[in-house]
């Protein structure tokens, strides 16, 4: 559970609020001289702080209410209390008794800072002395708290800088005292801590601060992490020093547009966009635009709502309701007071790219828009923006780029699709960010780049600094491209996805390929890494030792991408039809979160849903279909041999002739048979019955509760075992030489179209034999049944009609 403390604060907009979980980073934000867009004034005249910490939820609900007065300017810190005393009162009752009896018993004190052009009273510069290891150094600049302390002595210290506290009744804290000339002063001082301002302008920004938020914000980008997954990552990545002073540097990354802060469960207007509400202002839209939907809460994580979301007292916040989301608690827990942390360091980083190619930079560095900086981060910027700029890589011939991989004919098409429609969704996506300006202005591009008090609205009370408004406004325009790869079973995708990688990493980009299962992430590791030898490739599943690691190619179950946000330029989603990932919205809404707008979604398939299907075919959806295995034979189309049910047939113990003489046809011809059944109870009894009618070859059994069905997959590719009756648990990813497939009771509701054809699949991919033969063994002739045979024989068609087959084969394959 994460503390937080609401804020307001005077723009040149008007009175704005804010959450903190370090109050002193806000000060040096919006007080320090040089933020403002001038390059010399600051970004706020006035910092009220309330210093009563409450939990996330509370301090968002009270955010959400926040109201301006017009008597704002004057009030002093009675006044201010007073009014959030008053805002939090309705929140407060909904505290557990212990809570609420803390809360009551002290009375809610405020911090009222001003920066230096507000005439300080004393001429001496105070900080609050930081924790260590980040000492502050250099020039502070001077703040004004409502109540000036009261000094008692002074003497001339050249070697020490620290003050030493009396302690008469007062909370006391030690300080650094500089003059206007950098000298150091020894005083002893009565103050509240609560009254002095730690503020320091941005320029004089420690560097130990400065490299430890830039390395957090690397260690961060592209992840979406609960806090203590946050930790860890650190952890692992040396960054462990980081952590004494987290939430500072987090703090200050978000103020700085690095990372995005969210509540774990937030609750979001209807039918608004979704990257609207990321961030802990992103609410504020509503109210000042005068929204008034409904709300629903919802899962920041997965997206989960309704009865997903469980409402408990919580001993961590305190409250009496803190929803809880059930639905990927087996990710950790994730609740209305958790702290969610999103690195969005790249996705800033492609807004300045895409500005740079539309020939912004000079627009922007001449119009101070980088003038807020420090000197060094001015300096910083124009060279990231230069390097950027060198960087850019043109659009090139794509075919080109295929000539290495040895493809088929029709592989070589599908992948030239591909790229082509990679490389235009590249183009579209630089005109998208760099046209975010266009119709809005130079303050649309310094609210993009970073002037993050200032979005591109008109009305005196706009949305405050939300950190990821500017990044979203532009992701409205540079959407995320999709393109799908139908290709039949054998073809060889992933060797057809081999340029399209290597085209993402020339590019400068991160690639993902996502699979529902975690033997296909384990299976794929050492191909992905033998063909890109120079890029460092990571596997994420449950339990990975890399589960923190930063890779250029990453290879993940699709449960695991709950854990990035905006991380990968290119994302392939191989067997989007397949369990666990096939009607999952909350798998479906994690792979559109992992890809960075403007990136590309490529969708790996033989057997693609029914309404992906109906876009191709409208035409809504890009694409390309393979219709013929790399060694271009023509696939197996199945016959079908009526027989009674599996139930009946183990009933009676016998096969009808036609079933049997086709079985003993496929074993005298040296091939491995599948024996597909729709039922687990019923392999024992068909391992029991084939291994009585054929006693001479070796039957056995597995399905999903086998422990052993590794190592029997395995004998069986080995030819130790002639006969594997299975279910569908290896309708994929299983590729045995010289197979023949024997599917009973194909007209098992549990066998749908995509079922069927992936099952035929298993037969004919070898090239040593392509022909193969499927069974479809049923007593009724179903719908599914027709269709799995229609969509063989159409790509049959297409390949023979486009000359994809061998030329022997151009009569071949007709069902």
């Amino acid at each position: 559970m994460v503390e937080v403390k609401l804020y307001a604060v005077r723009t040149e907009l008007g009175w704005q609020s804010g959450l903190t979980m370090d109050w002193r980073m806000d000060a040096w934000y919006w007080l320090g001289e040089g933020g403002g867009r001038d390059g010399r004034n600051t970004r706020g005249s006035r910092l009220v702080v309330v210093q009563r910490p409450v939990s996330l939820p509370v301090g968002l609900a009270v955010l959400q209410g926040f109201k301006v007065d017009k008597e704002m300017d004057s009030w002093g810190r009675t006044r201010w209390s007073s009014y959030f005393a008053s805002a939090f009162e309705n929140y407060v009752k909904q505290m557990n008794s212990e809570k609420y009896l803390l809360w009551m018993r002290e009375r809610l004190e405020v911090t009222i800072l001003e920066p230096q052009s507000s005439e300080p009273v004393s001429g001496d510069f105070i900080m609050e002395r930081p924790d260590e290891p980040y000492s502050a150094y250099g020039t502070v600049l001077p703040f004004r708290t409502e109540r000036a302390a009261e000094w008692k002595g002074l003497e001339r210290d050249e070697k020490e800088g620290e003050l030493s506290i009396s302690q008469q009744g007062h909370q006391t804290t030690t300080t650094h005292i500089y003059d206007k000339r950098g000298s150091n002063y020894k005083r002893v001082m009565h103050a509240s801590e609560r009254e002095l301002g730690a503020v320091a302008p941005i320029s004089f920004l420690p560097k130990s601060w400065r490299e430890g938020v830039r390395e957090m914000a690397k260690a961060l980008d592209g992840r979406a992490l609960l806090e203590v997954e946050m930790k860890d990552l650190l952890e692992q990545r040396g960054l462990g020093r980081l952590l004494l002073n987290y939430k500072s540097l987090l703090q200050w990354a978000w103020l700085q547009g690095w990372i995005e802060l969210r509540s774990g469960i937030t609750d979001r207007p209807k039918g608004e966009e979704e990257h609207m509400q990321r961030g802990w202002f992103a609410m504020l839209r509503r109210r000042f635009m005068g929204w008034r939907q409904s709300v629903v809460a919802s899962c920041e994580r997965c997206g989960s709502k309704g009865d997903k979301l469980e409402s408990n007292s919580c001993a961590s916040c305190g409250l009496l309701h803190c929803r809880t989301c059930t639905a990927c608690i087996n990710m950790g827990r994730c609740r209305a007071c958790a702290l969610l942390v999103v690195g969005v360091l790249t996705r800033r980083a492609e807004l300045k790219l895409a500005m740079t190619r539309e020939g912004m930079v000079e627009q922007i560095v001449t119009s101070k828009v980088v003038g807020s900086m420090s000197v060094v981060e001015e300096v910083a910027l124009r060279s990231e923006f230069e390097d950027n700029a060198k960087g850019v890589v043109t659009n090139e011939d794509v075919s080109g780029q295929l000539g290495k991989w040895g493809l088929a004919p029709a592989q070589l098409a599908a992948s030239e699709a591909a790229l082509s429609y990679i490389a235009e969704m590249r183009l579209q996506s630089r005109k998208s960010w760099g046209n975010v300006h266009a119709g809005e202005g130079l303050q649309s591009a310094r609210a993009l780049v970073g002037e993050k008090e200032l979005l591109v609205q008109e009305d005196a009370h706009a949305e405050l600094r939300s950190g990821s408004t500017g990044i979203g406004r532009a992701a409205v325009l540079a959407t995320k491209g999709s393109f799908l790869l139908w290709a039949v079973t054998g073809a060889g995708k992933t060797e057809m996805i081999f340029p399209l990688v290597e085209d993402a990493l020339r590019h400068g980009g991160k690639v993902l390929i996502a699979t529902p299962r975690r033997d296909v992430v384990l299976e794929l590791k050492p191909r992905i890494q033998q063909a890109f030898s120079q890029h460092k490739v990571v596997t994420l599943y449950g339990g990975s030792p890399e589960r923190w690691s930063e890779g250029h190619i990453t290879l993940a179950t699709t449960h695991q991408l709950m854990r990035f946000d905006g991380a990968f330029h290119l994302a392939i989603i191989d067997e989007l039809d397949a369990f666990p990932y096939h009607n999952d919205p909350l798998l479906h809404r994690a792979a559109e979160r992992a890809c960075l707008p403007g990136g590309v979604f490529v969708y790996l398939s033989a057997t693609p849903p029914e309404q992906m299907q109906r876009e191709v075919k409208a035409g809504r959806l890009a694409h390309a279909k393979v219709p013929v295995r790399y060694h271009r034979h023509p696939l197996p189309v199945p016959q079908r041999i009526a027989m009674p049910s599996v139930s009946k047939s183990l009933k009676d113990g016998s096969l009808p002739s036609d079933m049997r003489k086709a079985i003993e046809a496929s074993v005298q011809r040296g091939a491995q048979l599948f024996v597909f059944v729709a039922r687990v109870r019923h392999v024992d009894g068909v391992v029991s019955m084939l291994a009585r009618l054929m006693p001479h070859v070796r039957v056995e059994g597995t399905s999903a509760a086998d422990e052993a069905r590794s190592d029997k997959v395995t004998q069986f590719r080995e030819r130790h075992i002639r006969i594997l009756v299975t279910t569908t648990i290896l309708e994929r990813g299983v590729t045995v030489p010289k197979s023949d497939v024997f599917i009973w009771d194909a007209d098992d509701r549990l066998f749908d179209t995509a079922s069927l054809v992936q099952m035929a699949g298993r037969a004919g991919r070898s090239k040593d034999d392509p022909a193969g033969t499927v069974v479809f063994g049923s007593a009724q002739w179903s719908r599914a049944q027709r269709q799995a045979v229609r969509q063989i024989d159409s790509m049959n068609q297409i390949a023979r009609r486009q000359g994809y087959l061998l030329p022997a084969q151009q009569g071949a394959g007709a069902a």
